[in-house]
């Protein structure tokens, strides 16, 4: 049941994925991503992934804004480890007309990892609060376990590593 367009949108696409198989064959791989982060996210007026507004504002000692209670709770993956596993599945027959999840199986709230960036950088600053965003989901933790077994894959970068490699990239730009 999508609760957003862009969920909708998503569904809607594996949908057509499979309908394709059936009907002409086409061999098709179906991935979810947990929510995915990495050093060349760029924030636009319509969209803010959350770990790169934190560490772009954070970086800047600006608060950030935390929308709902901030007790939501994410699976952050680092782009590096969805790459890992896209390239690996090229080579791997028994994943043909799957459809797999990848996340680290890790669930975080974005009040943990708003402490853990402000901990990395040593800073100390209160974050703004604004509205529960529409569509915005309680809890999300992937169960990982069939892209393990088919793949022979897990994820690699803890989040705490990934965040560091974003603000060191940040802080080289500025």
């Amino acid at each position: 049941m999508p609760k957003s367009p862009y969920d909708l949108n998503k569904l809607t696409s594996e949908r057509y994925l499979k309908l394709y198989n059936r009907a002409y064959g086409v061999e098709q791989v179906i991935f979810r991503f947990a929510t995915v982060y990495g050093p060349r996210q760029r924030l636009s007026p319509e969209w803010h992934p959350v770990v790169m507004e934190f560490c772009t504002k954070l970086l800047k000692r600006a608060a950030p804004i935390i929308n709902g209670t901030g007790e939501q709770t994410r699976d952050f993956i680092f782009v590096e480890d969805i790459v890992g596993a896209l390239v690996k599945v090229l080579s791997v027959e028994e994943a043909v007309n799957e459809t797999m999840i990848l996340g680290t199986n890790t669930e975080t709230s974005i009040n943990e990892l708003y402490n853990l960036i402000c901990d990395i950088l040593n800073v100390k600053i209160k974050p703004k609060r604004g509205p529960k965003r529409f569509g915005d989901i309680p809890r999300m933790r992937y169960d990982c376990r069939k892209v393990e077994r088919i793949l022979g894959w897990k994820a690699k970068t803890s989040l705490a590593n990934g965040i560091t490699k974003i603000l060191v990239l940040l802080s080289d730009a500025d």
